[in-house]
């Protein structure tokens, strides 16, 4: 098949110098992936460099570091794939894609069954990569724009000493809500968002949950983590390296999760989030498992200026061209000051509440609060007379 006859894989003139010295892989685990599958290309076509697209597509089974989805209660949705592969139309694109760009993108699919956990998957995307490069997971639903990629492999090229770099995202719960506080589910820190990593070949994922990209020593010959140094979500952030994760922005995406990760009453919390008019509010109201102190809000009152949105047809469009939205953090000291104005004395208490999670003073004032109750309840009572 002809690719290039279609404008959406029609090739642009490239821009690329093939004497650039660092090659960046992006690869992706996936299955149905639709919408945002069709986002990425048009960015990679906009990058100055070299790279290529790793796509590994399939069902994952609760083996190895995913076996936790399994102890969640989670299980296989049999109405989601076709022997293993994608039902939403994800297959015919990504085969169409490879067709069209056979030097850039590759697609691995299992022959028979299904992948023993994501971490086998993640082993194949690498399996073929002979050049050293920038290894940089991006999930279907995972949205970067052009310049932030240029940005991020410029501070690699800049620090050679630095092999992995933390992101933060701005994490979506709908097509217009996404989660606002500093702490709490996708606020995690430490390896959550760990996204970009200075690979050589012959290396391999030791997990893929959390991510442990591994290299053979050449002294003992064992296998040794291979992940230090790195840019922390701090310094990334403040490079304007803040992607937007639309993970639980579609009904699709909802109703799979709940029975793969086990998350019980997804669909119905989800949908009750999506009729809410009040914000922002504790999203533990709707998703049961995320934490406590978890706040999401609309985009419009968070600043965020979504890369992909729902049309009046109810179709979804991409917005490329887009600037990539500023940092994660800049709604904290703002949101804990306009709490009280947004909601009024009736709801003084969640008010009280959502502002000790979006700003650190309050939370010390509170602990003190707290702490200063327990002691006064502690104390003996006096003894009446007998």
């Amino acid at each position: 098949m002809n690719l290039n006859s279609r404008p959406e894989f029609a090739q642009r003139p490239s821009i690329r110098s093939d004497d650039d010295p660092l090659l960046v892989c992006f690869f992706t685990l996936v299955l149905n992936g639709e919408p945002f599958i069709r986002y990425h290309l048009d960015v990679l076509e906009r990058l100055s460099f070299p790279w290529q697209w790793h796509i590994v597509e399939g069902v994952a089974e609760h083996h190895h570091d995913t076996a936790w989805c399994a102890n969640a209660g989670g299980s296989i949705p049999e109405d989601d794939h076709r022997h293993g592969l994608s039902i939403d139309g994800t297959s015919e694109y990504l085969t169409e894609l490879a067709e069209s760009y056979p030097d850039r993108v590759h697609v691995h699919r299992r022959e028979n069954g299904f992948w023993d956990g994501k971490r086998e998957m993640a082993n194949q995307a690498v399996q073929g990569i002979a050049h050293p490069c920038l290894l940089w997971e991006i999930d279907s639903d995972e949205l970067w724009t052009a310049a932030q990629i240029e940005r991020c492999r410029q501070l690699f090229l800049e620090n050679p000493e630095m092999r992995m770099a933390n992101f933060w995202c701005h994490y979506f719960v709908g097509p217009r809500r996404v989660i606002v506080s500093p702490t709490g589910f996708s606020r995690q820190g430490g390896h959550e968002w760990r996204r970009v990593w200075r690979f050589e070949p012959g290396m391999r994922w030791a997990s893929h949950e959390p991510p442990s990209l591994t290299r053979k020593d050449p002294n003992s010959g064992e296998w040794v983590t291979a992940n230090a140094p790195a840019f922390s979500h701090a310094q990334t952030e403040a490079a304007g390296l803040v992607f937007q994760h639309f993970s639980l922005a579609t009904e699709q995406q909802v109703r799979f999760k709940e029975t793969y990760y086990g998350h019980r009453g997804a669909m119905e919390g989800w949908s009750s989030l999506q009729r809410a008019t009040c914000f922002p509010r504790a999203l533990h109201r709707h998703l049961s498992w995320v934490d406590y102190d978890t706040v999401v809000d609309e985009v419009d009152a968070a600043g965020v200026d979504p890369l992909a949105e729902v049309s009046m047809d109810g179709a979804w469009q991409f917005h490329w061209d887009k600037a990539a939205t500023g940092a994660a953090g800049f709604w904290r000291d703002r949101m804990a000051a306009d709490l009280f104005a947004l909601h009024g004395l009736p709801r003084a208490w969640q008010t009280w509440r959502l502002a000790i999670v979006l700003n650190p003073r309050l939370r010390c004032v509170a602990k003190a609060i707290k702490n200063r109750l327990r002691a006064v309840f502690k104390k003996p009572r006096s003894q009446g007379a007998s």
